[in-house]
């Protein structure tokens, strides 16, 4: 599976709303090793430069490092990963499980759990 990011999304985002229009842009794919079936919800981690993807059909969360266009890790352990929340005050990413009710919350710099 590859995950298709558009570096430009938020920078469209504000010039259409001060009324200016733009085009998407694929500006990179990105392979993401094993992972097959549904991805769910994505958290950005901006200090980091890391994206977070809840490789739903996959129980794992893909990290990619958005300042190499890389995939940087894949984390085990989850249960349908569905909801991403990067929370910055904590420095911790909230990862919401579908199937068993839970949230875990990773931590931003070590990726532990």
């Amino acid at each position: 599976m590859r995950l298709i990011l558009a570096a430009e999304l938020a920078v469209m985002a504000a010039r259409s709303a001060a009324g200016q229009q733009d085009t998407l842009r694929l500006t990179a794919t990105i392979p993401l090793p094993d992972v097959s079936g549904r991805i769910d919800h994505l958290g950005f981690d901006a200090a980091r430069q890391r994206l977070f993807v809840a490789a739903l059909g996959n129980d794992t969360v893909e990290v990619i490092d958005t300042s190499r266009n890389a995939h940087l890790q894949s984390l085990a352990g989850f249960h349908e990963p569905q909801g991403v929340a990067v929370v910055p005050d904590l420095g911790a990413v909230a990862i919401a499980n579908g199937n068993s009710g839970t949230l875990l919350l990773v931590d931003t710099s070590t990726l532990q759990t």
